[in-house]
């Protein structure tokens, strides 16, 4: 009986500067909706990881010499990173960039907010968790899981019979690595319980400076972590006084009557819709190829009079600015030639990218799971019958009746819509200010 044999002969694989142009490509050859909307930010956040590890690293190894008792990068990571810091000439790289005599921490942190089977996942699993994953393969190693609770995020330390146990977490093991997670909003609800106060604190510092320090019965767990979160949640109303929230970019996806046709569409079309391995090999090769390049960096532009602008013109929160900068930062590494230097110029897709986020995080302060409710009001001409917004919602999203009803009283209460028993309405600006008297 005959035997099929593939043969697999070894190429030289393409690199290339511009990976993001391959990476658009590749995703809409996947028939992947968004890519210019949603899957920018990500391609900026590979970019911005990338370039922290790099600059963190050489800090590390900085303080480390100043400091030996400086927390440490995790064992396994400074065994098989050992060469991550190059020496040149002698001399140990300085950070590429710096404030406040500290290396800046560029990282992308992404929260994807979208109702129940839109997608929310949809872009973790295309770069971080399919066999065709782009970076799967690549130094970043990404990682996915379905769930996280404190302890799997930061770790634990348990005291037996006189015996220290360790039980590392993501943040550690991972320390590296860009971590998507499918549903972050356990976290975001256990971070409102009282028994869990300790685990904002600590999610804050893995994600801001990435220096953790957690003080247990048992003992202190200590470690330093680079690793980049992507997440996803359903819609609700985030406040941005947390100080969780100032440290990550949001995309929501509210989606409209054509979203939801687009989405059905889409599901026919990504039946047959394959990886295009040639250009895939080349992505993760070229990731690769760029990590390596930000070994031998020196020089940075940081295109701070443009920024300015832009932001005093946009009337950007000061605490948002850097947020905007890390979007600049990671697209251009993902865009250039970085072997003579970085220079960070502010393009239209990057001015583009940080118009969206603004919108975003304007969106998202408003509340996401209320914008539900005036999108589909928008699409009905401005009124509908109240059972007709529960049943749409309940249908569509599988969001609880009472959930909804407790949405559009909040509406009323902000004198977005008018309620009057039985049917809903869009507030016109002209009307008189005021909370309605809200019917059940």
């Amino acid at each position: 009986m005959a035997q099929s044999v593939m043969r697999v002969e070894k190429q030289v694989v393409e690199v290339v500067d511009n990976i993001t142009a391959l990476i658009e490509e590749e995703l809409i050859y996947r028939k992947i909706l968004e890519v210019k909307e949603m899957g920018r930010l990500f391609i900026a956040s590979t970019g911005a990881h990338m370039f922290n590890i790099e600059n963190k690293m050489r800090m590390h190894k900085q303080g480390m010499m100043l400091n030996p008792d400086t927390p440490r990068i995790p064992l396994h990571y400074r065994q098989k990173y050992r060469d991550v810091i190059v020496r040149q000439n002698n001399r140990w790289l300085r950070p590429i960039a710096e404030a406040n005599a500290n290396a800046k921490d560029t990282r992308i942190h992404i929260i994807t907010v979208a109702p129940v089977g839109t997608g929310k996942t949809l872009y973790m699993e295309q770069f971080l968790f399919i066999e065709n994953a782009l970076l799967r393969g690549t130094l970043i190693q990404p990682v996915f899981r379905g769930s996280m609770t404190e302890p799997g995020w930061i770790g634990t330390m348990t005291l037996d019979r006189n015996q220290t146990h360790i039980e590392h977490g993501e943040a550690y093991m991972n320390a590296m690595s860009i971590i998507g997670v499918d549903e972050f909003h356990a976290i975001i609800e256990r971070m409102g319980a009282s028994h869990s106060n300790t685990l904002e604190d600590q999610l804050l510092m893995s994600l801001d400076h990435g220096h953790v320090s957690k003080s247990l019965a048992a003992g202190t767990l200590e470690y330093t972590t680079y690793a980049t979160l992507h997440g996803g949640i359903q819609p609700t109303r985030i406040s941005m006084s947390s100080g969780m929230a100032r440290r990550i970019c949001f995309i929501n996806f509210i989606p409209t009557k054509t979203d939801y046709d687009n989405l059905r569409q889409a599901w026919f079309q990504s039946w047959g819709a394959h990886a295009h391995y040639n250009r895939l090999q080349t992505i993760r090769a070229s990731v690769n190829a760029k990590i390596q390049t930000l070994k031998l960096v020196e020089r940075i532009d940081l295109g701070m009079d443009e920024l300015k602008d832009f932001v005093m013109n946009m009337g950007v929160p000061h605490f948002e600015i850097e947020l905007l900068f890390r979007i600049a930062l990671g697209w251009t590494v993902m865009t250039t030639d970085i072997s003579d230097g970085i220079d960070i110029k502010l393009t239209d897709d990057i001015k583009n990218i940080m118009l969206k986020q603004i919108k975003w995080r304007d969106e998202v302060k408003f509340g996401s799971e209320l914008a539900l409710i005036q999108q589909l009001l928008k699409e009905n001409n401005g009124k509908m019958r109240k059972q007709d917004i529960v049943k749409h919602f309940v249908k569509m999203q599988n969001i609880p009746p009472t959930e909804i009803k407790n949405n559009i009283k909040e509406l009323v209460r902000l004198g977005m819509v008018r309620d009057n028993a039985f049917n809903v309405s869009v507030r016109e600006d002209n009307e008189t200010d005021g909370a309605d008297e809200i019917n059940e």
